[in-house]
């Protein structure tokens, strides 16, 4: 019972399978018909709801037009087509008699892939043309030829979405109508209406070329409008392709146009407008940078300045194009803005920010060693000096962070590196000053005074001597400081970003100029546009001979083939023929006319190629050249005429001693190609038929990497090169060459220098060195007195003269410092309040003015102490008819019987003797003073060596004890010492010391001692020598 209905049930469903498959059978025809086409219908109307007759139209399918008709007297049209596919459907008419489009394309999609039928209700505008003319200008680059155009509404809307073109109804196989918006066109140019179905439909005649060209543009007529044009542009800098946009008509003074009128579009007029807009915006941009600059400290007059120059070229510029004048000149102009705010002034801005960072980490050194200064000017007690110090220098740090740029920057950088310069700008001298002293007592000698001690009196006596004519002291120092601040502040001196010029070694018989792109060491390529045919339009100019060379980086492979016979070579160098006529290129030839060259199918190969294809000159080769850059391939056939030698070509240099060679890439650099890896063509050849990119038509594997150019009058090539560099910024070098000597000019660093422009400078140096000197004359009239009194306590002309011009150097110490702090306060106030005014001046960035700043001031003040200095030297100094001279014996007699002494004096030693070597220095030394015991004149006597003693804490003594005897005329001189070695505990070396007395009772000139002294120092060199012999 079960298996019977288990079998009802099978029977059932696949009755159910059978009628289902037969109802797929009957419905897949029906399908299949219906997709086989798809109607397309509609009417075409104006604006006012009339019908347009004789409109075209047309579908598109992306790859072909598919079908196209016309439009009847009630605008009616249909098209049948292939079912299955997308089609855009693209409608336009045109005046019968003009052959001109008279109203607006319109075009809409049939969206789906299964629609079967389509109703359109088209609204068409009438329309006006725009063309262009003219060679659009950009600067970094050139214009392709290749443009796009949009037409917008007067607030900023494509135009497509502002007028409405009606209405289509869409049909689905499936069921269901969708609703599709026509659309007018508003792109033109090399757009894919124009590119692709257009020009189609013109191939094939569906209407005349005239009706729309890819310069025209069609605009509504009668309704204002504005035009956006986008060139297709080669950056040179970037080597890619990208877009530059500017607008014809605006909201404020749009384009409108009647029915079927035309208007030009001068594309070098608008795009050097553009170009303004753009280096006015540049400009202000960079005005806001130097705003910036200065609310952190910098002044920066002399880049306003240039600011100004920069606007006032941008503001001739437009003149001339206004004006209709010559817009190579206006480009030219703004090309010079473009550099300077694109390269010069941020470089130079990066420069002066780096250098103030420097400064930011020196200067507190300067700061606390002044705050030190005037801590000993003002007291003489430690406690007061150390509280001044510690004054002094916190209110010397928080001026520096107001007042000098590098300070905020270098905090907001690198922290660490400011608190650390601060910190140990604070403890170092503190330590040395203050600290060191009470630690390392200085030892006190009988004997003549020493010289440091001389000096440390003398200017303590300038000191207190300067003090106790407040006043006067104030009104020098205030002189002295005066001058320093306008040395700071207007004697503009310091590094600068800018153009520079530099001689050469070079020499050339021709005069010429020759023209390199070099970025950090390597060649890069120069442009076709913007380098060779700048040169070429300059009326001085007689010759631009190119060079063009394969890019490294595009790793090319040069395929030569003759016959069967294959040779490969990786660099191609493509060279003028007027090359020969200026280097003497077809010397590297063993045969053949380099002249030949001339024509674009012309080839040289070099002789191991020759050999290996079995050619001679006039033989045909032909050439595949490929590229790891793209896919795409070169093939030529090209007429060998001339073979040259690799070792020549190796060997040939450019006129600035470089190869004259391709680069290619070995490991990670790019080296001169060896000479059997290159073939040489003309470089038009090279540079418009290898590779050439689609759009722009220059090689994608190849370009200009250096021009030689002659002038007509050779004195017009230093005037060319700057103009040149001015336009083109860093990077670039302009050789020029002279049979006299050679200059190169490019952008760097250089020292710049206003003051050197002006000796107007030197007034106020005079002014401050008469003041100093009445200020050191009346001194000298007061204190004579006191100079008397000095000269009677034993103080020689000299030490006088030193005591004025320490009294000197103090002013000029003081003067400086405080000029100094006050030239860069005012810098800081002049970037305050007076960044507008543009003064001509140049901020001490660098840390080393600093030490100038005080350098000059005391130079100058000494200079003029100098004389009266003299004067109080001699004031009181016998006549030279009532002064005795002494004979020199007798001087040195007098110096003798001064310098001697009954104590003990002490010698260290600056050298350390290792453990190792310690055993044979003994002995080496015992033998060195066991020698002097057989003296005549000078002798040792007593010599004896004490055992090695060590001490519980473990230092360890070595002594020599010895009696050192000089025969004088007066009798023995007997000076006992000991030369003692030791060896400190945890040191791995021996130090020497030597202590030596005069014998018992006796009174002995320190000379003596000296010269024991030396006499040790003597051996202890000998010493050194030795040991090096020993291997020690």
């Amino acid at each position: 019972m079960y298996l019977d209905g288990v079998e009802s049930y099978m029977k059932l469903k696949l009755l159910v399978v059978l009628c289902t498959s037969l109802l797929v059978l009957l419905l897949v025809p029906s399908f299949t018909k219906a997709q086989e086409q798809l109607i397309v219908e509609g009417v075409i109307k104006d604006v006012n709801g009339n019908p347009i007759s004789n409109a075209v139209v047309f579908a598109y399918d992306g790859v072909n037009i598919t079908a196209y008709t016309t439009s009847d007297d009630l605008g009616r049209f249909k098209l049948v087509l292939p079912g299955a596919t997308v089609y855009q459907i693209y409608v336009i008419h045109f005046n019968e008699t003009t052959y001109r489009a008279d109203y607006l394309p319109v075009k809409f999609s049939t969206e789906f892939s299964d629609t079967s039928h389509v109703y359109a209700e088209i609204v068409m505008y009438p329309s006006a043309y725009v063309g262009i003319r003219g060679r659009c200008f950009y600067i970094g680059g050139h214009w392709v030829g290749s443009y796009m155009s949009f037409v917008f509404s007067v607030d900023g809307k494509e135009i497509s979405s502002v007028l409405d073109a009606g209405e289509a109804k869409v049909t689905r196989i499936f069921g269901g109508v969708e609703t599709v918006k026509p659309i007018v066109i508003d792109s033109y140019g090399d757009t894919e209406d124009m590119t692709l179905a257009f020009s189609k439909a013109i191939r094939l005649g569906i209407f005349p070329s005239s009706v729309i060209s890819r310069t025209d543009t069609l605009i509504p007529a009668n309704i204002p409008v504005m035009v956006k044009f986008a060139m297709r542009i080669y950056d040179i800098r970037k080597r890619i392709l990208s877009w530059f946009y500017f607008f014809v008509g605006s909201s404020e003074a749009p384009i409108v146009l009647e029915r079927g009128a035309f208007t030009l579009v001068d594309v070098t007029k608008e795009s050097l407008k553009q170009l303004i807009i753009m280096m006015r915006n540049m400009l202000r941009d960079a005005e806001t940078t130097i705003s910036n600059y200065e609310r952190i400290g910098f002044y920066l007059g002399i880049e306003r300045e240039d600011l100004s120059t920069m606007s006032k070229l941008v503001d001739t510029a437009e003149t001339i194009v206004l004006e209709g004048g010559d817009p190579y000149e206006a480009y030219q102009k703004l090309e010079r803005v473009f550099v300077y705010v694109t390269d010069t002034l941020p470089k130079r801005l990066k420069m002066m920010e780096l250098i103030a960072q420097e400064g930011a980490a020196i200067l507190p050194v300067f700061l606390s060693v002044f705050a030190l200064s005037l801590a000993f000017y003002f007291h003489e007690q430690t406690k007061r000096k150390v509280i001044t110090y510690v004054l002094l220098y916190l209110f010397f740090i928080i001026l520096f962070w107001i007042v000098y740029p590098g300070a905020v920057l270098l905090w907001n950088t690198n922290k660490k590196t400011f608190a650390s310069s601060i910190g140990a700008s604070f403890i170092i001298p503190s330590i040395i000053t203050f600290v060191l002293p009470n630690i390392l007592k200085e030892v006190s000698l009988p004997g003549t005074l020493e010289r440091g001690a001389l000096i440390s009196i003398t200017f303590s006596l300038a000191k207190r001597y300067s003090r106790v004519r407040k006043l006067r002291t104030v009104i020098t120092v205030f002189s002295i400081a005066t001058l320093i601040w306008a040395f700071t502040v207007f004697a503009s001196i310091g590094r600068a970003y800018g153009m520079k010029m530099d001689h050469i070694p070079l020499t050339y018989d021709k005069p010429c100029l020759l023209i390199k792109h070099v970025v950090k060491g390597s060649l890069e390529p120069l442009s076709y546009f913007s380098d060779y045919e700048w040169f070429v339009s300059k009326p001085e100019v007689d010759i631009v001979i190119p060079r063009a060379m394969t890019y490294p980086k595009a790793h090319v492979t040069v395929v030569v083939e003759h016959g069967r016979r294959k040779y490969i070579a990786h660099a191609i160098l493509g060279l003028a023929p007027e090359e020969d006529q200026f280097t003497g290129i077809s010397n590297i030839l063993t045969s053949g006319k380099y002249s030949d060259i001339s024509s674009e199918d012309s080839i040289l190969l070099p002789s191991s190629a020759a050999e290996i294809l079995k050619v001679k000159v006039g033989d045909l080769v032909n050439i595949t050249v490929t590229t790891r850059l793209t896919s795409r391939i070169t093939k030529a056939t090209l007429k060998v005429v001339g073979i040259f030698s690799e070792e020549s070509l190796d060997a040939f240099q450019d006129v600035d001693g470089s190869p004259l060679k391709p680069l290619v890439i070995l490991g990670e650099k790019a080296v001169p190609a060896n000479a059997t890896d290159i073939v040489i063509v003309n470089w038009r050849f090279l540079l418009f038929k290898v590779i050439p990119e689609p759009i722009s038509k220059i090689s994608q594997v190849s370009d200009i990497y250096s021009l030689v150019v002659l002038a007509k009058d050779p004195s017009d090539l230093l005037p060319l090169a700057k103009a040149y560099i001015e336009r083109k910024g860093s990077d670039f070098y302009a050789y020029v060459i002279m049979k006299a000597g050679s200059l190169v000019v490019y952008f760097g660093q250089k020292m710049e220098s206003l003051f050197a422009k002006s000796l107007a400078f030197v007034v106020p140096i005079v002014i401050v060195g008469f003041n100093v000197a009445i200020t050191m004359y009346s001194i000298i009239y007061e204190r004579r007195r006191e100079i008397y009194l000095l000269f009677a306590l034993g103080l020689n002309p000299a030490q006088i003269a030193m005591l004025f011009l320490a009294e000197s150097m103090i002013y000029g110490l003081l003067g400086g410092g405080i000029g100094y702090i006050s030239g860069l306060t005012t810098f800081r106030v002049l970037s305050a309040i007076a960044a507008s005014k543009n003064l001509i001046i140049k901020e001490k960035l660098e840390w080393y003015w600093s030490v100038i700043s005080v350098v000059v001031a005391i130079i100058a003040s000494m200079i003029a102490s100098f004389r009266p200095a003299m004067q109080a030297a001699y004031m009181f100094v016998p006549s030279m008819i009532k002064r005795i001279k002494a004979a020199p014996e007798v001087r040195e007699r007098r110096k003798e019987e001064i310098t001697k002494i009954t104590t003990e004096k002490t010698y260290g030693y600056d050298i350390h003797i290792s453990l190792r070597e310690a055993p044979v220095f003994f002995s080496y030394v015992y033998s060195r003073l066991q020698d002097l015991t057989t003296g005549y004149l000078e002798r040792v006597e007593d010599l004896r060596e004490l055992e090695e003693k060590e001490t519980p804490s473990g230092k360890r003594v070595k002594e020599f004890r010895f009696r050192y005897i000089v025969k004088t005329d007066q009798g023995d001189i007997i000076v006992n010492n000991v030369l003692t070695i030791t060896k400190m505990p945890g040191f791995d070396y021996y130090m020497v010391e030597l202590r030596s007395k005069p014998a018992s009772g006796l009174k002995v000139p320190v000379k003596y001692l000296d010269r024991v002294a030396v006499f040790i120092n003597d051996i202890l060199k000998d010493w050194e020598r030795e040991r090096k012999l020993m291997g020690f």
